[in-house]
């Protein structure tokens, strides 16, 4: 007797992510199915930055560019859609924040509105919580969106070793690293080889601190608590746990 495939392990794919042997990119199916791209149309952008156009035009772009990347295409299905996702909704924050401020346009926390409504849209539409490896994915999408910039600047952050070591803990730096290239090849402006030069000293920066591809492991459980409470420690040496508690565990049936 035949078994009927389990949704919950089948293989997550996104609507219109490009597949082989072609790769092609279907911007006009995308648009017709993925209607809050068109807010991201006529969504000003500061011309330093972005000389190609409106976001839409720079999302368009970043798609092409990150579908024509190797490194992408040999990727596991899951993460080639995951990423591809991230590149859809990477910049959908925007147009709720941008304003123009002494002759520049200005886009202020558009990374945290953006994951917030990336989170919103990829639960109700297209990701679901079937399973926790589901609910892992979704929230895989939402830090890449959250971070995508952080590449950047990254090194000129005060501890930056912190910061990479727990921004692995919520997102695969080596996506993220996939995204901001493809963020940067997306647009036209004066210093884009800076740029992804600054991208390719985040990929060394990530390996060097051991989470590149996943987590910074730490000595301990106790250890990675202290130090990401602030404690200037190595995250290879287990802090000495002087922690005790007392717990009364109270149990019974209710109105009993």
């Amino acid at each position: 007797m035949s078994r009927k495939p389990n949704a919950e392990n089948a293989p997550w794919s996104f609507p219109h992510c490009p597949q082989p042997p072609d790769w092609s990119l279907d911007w006009e199916g995308i648009l017709a199915q993925f209607v809050w791209l068109g807010n991201l149309e006529g969504c000003a952008q500061d011309q330093t930055w972005h000389e190609e156009g409106d976001v839409l035009v720079h999302t368009r772009m970043v798609c092409e560019a990150l579908t024509e990347m190797d490194r992408w295409r040999g990727l596991q299905p899951e993460e080639r859609s995951a990423l591809f996702a991230a590149a859809l909704l990477h910049d959908i924050g925007k147009p709720a924040v941008s304003r123009e401020e002494d002759g520049r346009i200005r886009s202020p926390r558009h990374t945290v509105d953006g994951a917030r409504m990336a989170r919103l849209l990829l639960w109700q539409r297209y990701l679901p919580t079937q399973s926790l490896r589901h609910l892992r994915l979704r929230e895989q999408i939402v830090g890449l969106v959250r971070m995508h910039g952080l590449p950047m600047h990254v090194l000129d952050e005060p501890d930056p070793q912190r910061v990479v070591i727990g921004a692995s803990q919520v997102v695969r730096l080596d996506l993220l690293a996939m995204l901001a290239e493809a963020d940067m090849l997306g647009r036209r402006c004066a210093d884009q080889q800076e740029l992804l030069t600054r991208v390719e000293l985040f990929r060394e920066f990530a390996r060097e601190n051991r989470c590149f591809t996943s987590p910074r492991p730490f000595a301990s459980e106790h250890t990675r608590f202290l130090y990401f409470q602030g404690r200037q420690l190595d995250p290879d040496c287990e802090a000495h746990d002087d922690t005790r508690l007392e717990v009364i565990l109270m149990s019974g049936l209710p109105a009993t």
